[in-house]
Parts: C-alpha cells; sequence; structure tokens
C-alpha cells in the first residue's frame, strides 16, 4: 500500500519526467520519415504536430487541436484513430493507444491478446508492446492487460516513475532511478539479463533490446545485440526512442542520431537533414517532429543571414510541397509568395 506522502511524490516526479514530451502546447513542427515505405508508412500527413508514435508498421501523431492521425498499415484497424483530444500517443505491434488529459485512453487496432481491453482508470504515462500495452497510474501502480506469454504483464510492486514496453518484455522506472524488467523471449532470456544496476532518467524499448539514458545523458544498452542494438554512440542525449533493431537519439541541439539495424528496408538510411523536437521508431521506418524554429526558419542555409541565397532555395522549390520541406516556411504544402514575404520581413542577420 502507498502512503500519501509517497503518493505526492510519485506524482510530482511524473510532471517532471513524462510532461515535457508528450503534453499538447510543447513546441510543434512537421513530420518526416524515413526508411522502408511498406503500406505507405512514409507517407506523413502535412500539418504542425506535438507528439509522434510508432508501431511496426503505423505511425501516429499528435496535432496541435490534440486530434491524432495515422497513416500506414491498417490491417487490424490500427489507423483508425477516435476523434477527440489527446496529449499521449504508443504504437505497438498491430494496435494503438492514446490517453487524453484527464488520464482515460482509448485503444484501437488488433485485439486478440486483449491489448486494447484497456482497464477503465486513469493513466499518467502509457506504453504499446507488440501484443501488450502498460499503463502508468498516477500513483505509481504499473497496469499491464493484453498477452502474458512470457510474463511481460507481471509487473512488479511500483511505485514507477516510467514504464517502457518491447516485444515480450517491459521495463519500469523507479524513483530512485534504479530498473525493473519482466517478461522474456525464448530462447535465451536476454532481454532482462544483465540490466545495469545503476541510476536512469529515462528509458526505452525495442523489440528484445533496452536502452537506458542517464541524468547526463550517457546511455546503456542491453538485451539483443543481432544488429548492433547494444552498441550506441558515446554522446550525450535528451531523449531516446526504440524500434524492433534500431533506436534513436536527440541531442540537447535537435541532432538526431541513429544506431542498429542497416539492413534492407533502411531504418537507418538518409535521415532527413535539420533539427528535431521528438522523433519514433518502428520495424524498418522512423518518423520524426521538425524543428523548424531555430536560429531561424528563414534562414535556410543556415548561413546566419536571411538574404538573397535563401530567395534563390525558395525560387528553386517553388510549387506543391507534397511532403514536409524546408522551403514551405508557412507548411501550407505550397512554396509561394507567402514564402517569399516571410523571408523578406526576416531580411538581415539571423541569431535566433
Amino acid at each position: 500500500m502507498i502512503v500519501e506522502n509517497t503518493s505526492n511524490m510519485i506524482l510530482s516526479t511524473l510532471a517532471l519526467i513524462v510532461a515535457p514530451s508528450v503534453f499538447v502546447g510543447q513546441e510543434a513542427g512537421p513530420l518526416v520519415c524515413w526508411g522502408s515505405n511498406a503500406y505507405g508508412v512514409l507517407d506523413a500527413p502535412d500539418g504542425l504536430f506535438t507528439a509522434v508514435a510508432a508501431g511496426k508498421e503505423h505511425s501516429l501523431a499528435i496535432r496541435l487541436d490534440g486530434s491524432v492521425v495515422c497513416w500506414g498499415n491498417n490491417d487490424e484497424g490500427q489507423c483508425d484513430a477516435p476523434s477527440g483530444s489527446f496529449v499521449e500517443v504508443a504504437g505497438g505491434g498491430s494496435h494503438s493507444i492514446a490517453r487524453r488529459s484527464n488520464g482515460s485512453v482509448a485503444c484501437w487496432g488488433e485485439n486478440t491478446n486483449g491489448q486494447c481491453n484497456a482497464p477503465g482508470v486513469t493513466f499518467a504515462q502509457i506504453a504499446a508492446g507488440r501484443w501488450h500495452s502498460l499503463g502508468l497510474r498516477g500513483n505509481g501502480v504499473v497496469r499491464c492487460w493484453g498477452s502474458n506469454s512470457y510474463g511481460q504483464c507481471d509487473a512488479p510492486s511500483g511505485p514507477f516513475v516510467e514504464v517502457a514496453a518491447g516485444a515480450y518484455h517491459s521495463l519500469g522506472l523507479r524513483p530512485d532511478g534504479s530498473v525493473a524488467c519482466w517478461g522474456i523471449s525464448t530462447p535465451d532470456g536476454l532481454q532482462c539479463a544483465n540490466v545495469p544496476d545503476e541510476a536512469f532518467s529515462e528509458l526505452a524499448c525495442g523489440e528484445n533490446h533496452s536502452v537506458a539514458r542517464a541524468a547526463n545523458g550517457e546511455l546503456m544498452c542491453w538485451g539483443w545485440n543481432s544488429h548492433d542494438q547494444l552498441v550506441p554512440p558515446s554522446a550525450s542525449f535528451s531523449t531516446i526512442t526504440s524500434g524492433w533493431w534500431h533506436s534513436i537519439g536527440l541531442r540537447s541541439n535537435g541532432e538526431l542520431v541513429q544506431w542498429g539495424w542497416r539492413g534492407p528496408g533502411g531504418s537507418l538510411e538518409n535521415p532527413p537533414a535539420g533539427r528535431y523536437l521528438a522523433a519514433a521508431a518502428g520495424h524498418y521506418h522512423s518518423v520524426g517532429i521538425v524543428d523548424t524554429s531555430k536560429p531561424c526558419a528563414e534562414d535556410l542555409n543556415n548561413d546566419q543571414s536571411v538574404d538573397f541565397s535563401d530567395l534563390i532555395v525558395v525560387i528553386s522549390g517553388w510549387g506543391p510541397c507534397g511532403s514536409p520541406c524546408v522551403e514551405d516556411l508557412n507548411q501550407d504544402g505550397l512554396v509561394g509568395f507567402q514564402d517569399l514575404q516571410q523571408i523578406l520581413s526576416a531580411w538581415g542577420s539571423c541569431t535566433g
């Protein structure tokens, strides 16, 4: 049983850890996708978005008004998002989850293992595995539903401040930064073996590997290493996310770094250049929210000055812009006179 003081502490910690990455009202930007385009999973919708998630072969994002849009494989209805306003999304194998500001959740898509039978309670955070789902309650208790074939829903007693879900395993981050791991996968059970006995600030799960970020931004990985999933770059990161066989880290300056799968399918191939606000990793694809706000969007060639060279960039991209492109400054799907006017209004030195 959790006493009231402990519950208050968990709620405060959750507000610090969960809120920065999921709540509507944060910085927004256009979407970009890369990797394999099976089922049209790279055909991201136009507009500005505040949060993004990726399932196996589909992706989800939250618009400025809180509505959820999905694209990619819809064979199980995983892209049939309900109407309403949401603050967090998560993508599983072939199912999707979204959380409202009042903590209630909606699940849709494949439900063969009960992964969409969410309990009728409120949550502070959600996560989706291949065939199971997790919800973290405001008092730090973890609820799991869906497949429990390898114990991935046998959550230990809390409290926890964050959860993450892989294919057959789950993770929980305790208030002291220690990690709990439950569930395994045949034949070796490496998903929950060799969990580092250190303090961390953030967790992410791939299909059979895990990533943890320390307070100083350094990463540690464990689990399967069939595609170098456990070989992160030596750098400091501000947030992390993992897909089936690859992972993504964002640095404090918005730089996106990837590691893991490099074979056919293109998970790591040709990520669009630029600064990112958020990213998510699927099976053979990735999706990110581009930061177009700094140092200034009008400095298209990044020379710290808005001048004729930037006008030339706009003119060279003149016309419809079917996918997010830097020349489309007002993100209306068309590079035209309004974008030229924005260049002229920002003419001169660009210092942010």
